[in-house]
């Protein structure tokens, strides 16, 4: 039987991304089952091949009536990952999530395909092989009711605010602001959303 993780305003087929299954559920649990770290909401789908690669002491939780895609990597690694992902988020296939401090993504927020979303980078010295030099990390804060285009790129220390627009293949270094479209390398105001 399928079931929708919310009421639409049109009837939503086996094919859409908004339905799950008795099957996806079990699957879901299959697929986070004894992730020391993971905790996944009622009725979140988890799809196949979604890598989590966890440190000690990593905490991801997932919201309910959210959907992971397939192909989708999550990477929290030292000093203290704490990755919080809100309900009704849908992270399409192919994205990227490195996450060393503190990482938020709220509710209804839709993230597309091949997305990466980082709260690290290097630290470039001169004079020093890249391998010996130390991480910068700085939290990232995505708000609610965002779209992520394909293919974007989120910085460390981003602040993107609510009901914003990021448009595909953009690279975000500074902060959005809530009710806004940014598009570009770097990111720029494009439009405010009434």
């Amino acid at each position: 039987m399928i079931k929708t993780h919310f009421d639409y305003h049109y009837t939503p087929d086996r094919a859409s991304r908004r339905t799950y299954t008795l099957l996806d559920k079990f699957l879901t649990f299959l697929r986070t089952f004894n992730k020391k770290g993971v905790i996944v909401g009622k009725n979140s789908i988890i799809k196949r091949n979604v890598n989590f690669r966890l440190t000690k002491g990593a905490n991801l939780s997932i919201g309910e009536n959210s959907i992971i895609d397939h192909d989708v990597s999550f990477y929290l690694t030292m000093p203290n990952p704490n990755l919080t992902i809100g309900k009704h988020v849908a992270i399409s296939k192919g994205t990227l999530v490195a996450c060393k401090s503190r990482m938020i993504i709220g509710d209804y927020t839709r993230i597309a395909t091949d997305v990466v979303i980082r709260d690290n980078t290097h630290n470039y010295e001169k004079g020093k092989l890249l391998i010996n030099t130390d991480a910068i990390i700085k939290p990232i804060e995505i708000g609610k009711n965002v779209w992520i285009g394909d293919k974007a790129i989120i910085f460390p220390g981003v602040k993107i605010g609510d009901n914003a627009i990021v448009s595909a293949g953009s690279i975000v270094t500074s902060e959005v602001k809530s009710n806004t479209v940014v598009a570009g390398q770097p990111a720029r105001l494009i439009k405010v959303i009434n």
